[in-house]
């Protein structure tokens, strides 16, 4: 995780963002908490996933403002740290429209820049929603970049793709990162 972090922290992708929405790991994942804090201490603005559940379950990326904020989160669903909805009296402020970099979990990923998360499709419709979004412009989205395990990445077309999918950007190893081909570049 050290690895990834440092690869991560590093690159442009990071450098250039203000606004970074991070998972928050569950066991087996890429241990994202030094991720969050750095974050935090970079300056810029973390927000984090937070599940609402209901008839159409969905997921908000909710900002988390401070350290002690961050290292207070309480268990959410399937035991992960979340943001409550509010904040010190107020309304959490919601990245729906302001994120410029996603950090992703999965159970795989392959070099034509597919993911396959956990079934539930939280981000792809995150995704979709942000995009949709009114007042954004078509082209202008958040960069997509995946943590993941070296043993996480397969070869391009090994992943299953729907159309409802969003490609990465990039994915994140302790190796370093994987950039998409010309051919596989995000046209979603």
């Amino acid at each position: 995780a050290r690895h990834i972090a440092s690869h991560l922290l590093e690159s442009k992708c990071f450098k250039e963002s203000k606004s970074i929405s991070c998972f928050l790991s569950m066991p087996g994942e890429v241990n994202s908490r030094g991720i969050g804090l750095a974050i935090l201490e970079a300056g810029k603005q973390l927000f984090v996933p937070k599940i609402i559940k209901g008839k159409d379950s969905h997921i908000e990326m909710l900002r988390v403002y401070d350290k002690e904020d961050l290292e207070t989160l309480p268990a959410g669903v399937w035991g992960i740290r979340e943001p409550d909805l509010t904040w010190r009296n107020g309304r959490r402020a919601s990245g729906i429209s302001s994120v410029d970099l996603v950090l992703l979990p999965g159970i795989a990923f392959d070099r034509s820049m597919s993911r396959i998360g956990y079934g539930k499709g939280y981000y792809d419709r995150f995704l979709t929603t942000y995009h949709n979004q009114p007042h954004r412009p078509k082209d202008i989205r958040p960069q997509l970049v995946a943590l993941g395990f070296d043993e996480q990445v397969v070869d391009a077309g090994e992943v299953p793709t729907e159309d409802h999918d969003w490609k990465l950007d990039g994915i994140v190893t302790s190796q370093g990162f994987t950039w998409p081909s010309p051919d596989t570049a995000n046209t979603r």
